[in-house]
């Protein structure tokens, strides 16, 4: 899950494309690690979805706070 919750930040932040090697140096996932978790990435989002959906909930409110700092 660590592996996936580190790729899956990355991707959900919109920045890279992740068939670039920058997305996976943000990650800093090995090589090996990055590639498992891209080849199945399918399979381990359903295995994670209640994971996936709370760091997507993080990653709103974050943002919503960058935006609105007022909100804190």
């Amino acid at each position: 899950m660590k592996n996936f919750a580190a790729f899956e930040r990355v991707r959900a932040s919109g920045k890279y494309n992740m068939l670039e090697s920058a997305a996976q140096r943000s990650t800093k996932l090995s090589d090996e690690d990055f590639m498992f978790v891209l080849d199945n990435y399918h399979f381990m989002r359903k295995q994670y979805l209640d994971q996936i959906q709370e760091i997507e909930k993080q990653q709103r409110k974050q943002t919503q706070l960058e935006l609105f700092p007022e909100l804190s």
